[in-house]
């Protein structure tokens, strides 16, 4: 069933209205340690997004997520990191990142959320872009991020492979959710 998107429904935080709607194209929640990839993604949708609460298997407390598209390519990024009393920036030349989460070490049942939203996925006239904001409290590890994310390919997005940073897995109860816009 169609989702209204509207001004907070593009954060996540409910509907507004608006004309354009989220369909829901794949769901998946980790019964064990793994990658999620979504394949044969349907090419007619404006957008898509991608709902996250995630948590890595590797241990450490600030561990992050890497998404690439089709069968890989060249990546860059930005970030804009908060936590709660300093804001910075940092570049990220050649990175595949997307989003902050918990790592193994994290406090027990912490996960990390975030929303992804890829846009304009199957223009074959410019690269593909993307953003997302996210964030994860933990321990010592506390904070929020918006990220943009870019792939210098012209090729239309047919599938995503969402992975763990540092040993390519998330924990089990990783949820991750596919949303076309129309």
């Amino acid at each position: 069933m169609p989702i209204p998107l509207g001004v907070l429904a593009v954060a996540g935080a409910g509907a507004a209205g608006g004309g354009a709607a989220f369909e829901l194209i794949e769901s998946v929640i980790l019964g064990t340690d793994a990658t999620v990839t979504f394949s044969n993604i349907p090419q007619d949708y404006k957008h898509l997004q991608i709902r996250m609460a995630a948590r890595g298997s590797y241990g450490v407390e600030d561990d992050y997520a890497r998404m690439t598209f089709n069968t890989g390519g060249s990546y860059a990024g930005h970030e804009l990191i908060g936590n709660g009393s300093t804001v910075t920036s940092v570049e990220r030349v050649g990175g595949d990142y997307i989003a902050w989460i918990g790592g193994n070490t994290m406090p027990a049942n912490v996960f990390g959320a975030a929303i992804v939203d890829i846009l304009d996925y199957s223009n074959t006239n410019k690269n593909t872009t993307a953003r997302s904001l996210g964030g994860v409290f933990g321990n010592t590890f506390k904070t929020i991020r918006l990220i943009s994310f870019a792939w210098f390919s012209t090729a239309a997005v047919t599938q995503i492979q969402l992975k763990n940073a540092a040993n390519g897995n998330f924990k089990a109860g990783s949820r991750f959710s596919l949303y076309g816009i129309k």
